[in-house]
C-alpha cells in the first residue's frame, strides 16, 4: 500500500556536488543536485531552482519498521567500528608510552 501527493521543493547545488555553475545551462536530470525544502544557503549550498515533485510513500508499517530497524543497526555497527578504531589508537599510544625506558643519569644515581 502507498499514498501519493504532490508538493514543491527547492533544488540546491551543494559544495560537494561535481557540478559547477557552468554545468547548469544544459542540465536535464537531478544527478548532482539536491532537493531540500529548508534554506541551506548558510551551509554553503547554492539555490538553483525549484521542483514540482510527486511523492509516493509506502504505508506498509512492517516494511517501514524493518527499514528503520536496519538503518539503526547499520548506524550502531558504524559507531562500534569507529569506537574500536579510536580505542585501538589509544591503546597504541599507551603501549608506546609504557615502552619508554627511563635511564637515570650518573648525577641522579
Amino acid at each position: 500500500m502507498s499514498r501519493t501527493f504532490e508538493t514543491t521543493t527547492k533544488v540546491w547545488l551543494t559544495p560537494y556536488s561535481r557540478l559547477g555553475p557552468e554545468d547548469l545551462s544544459d542540465i536535464d536530470s537531478l544527478d548532482g543536485l539536491t532537493l531540500a525544502d529548508q534554506d541551506m544557503s548558510s551551509s554553503g549550498w547554492a539555490l538553483v531552482g525549484s521542483a514540482a515533485v510527486t511523492v509516493t510513500v509506502t504505508t506498509n508499517t512492517e516494511k517501514l519498521v524493518a527499514a528503520k530497524v536496519d538503518a539503526l543497526r547499520q548506524e550502531a555497527k558504524s559507531i562500534r567500528t569507529e569506537a574500536e578504531v579510536k580505542a585501538l589508537r589509544l591503546e597504541d599510544q599507551i603501549q608506546k608510552l609504557l615502552a619508554i625506558t627511563y635511564t637515570p643519569t650518573e648525577e641522579a644515581a
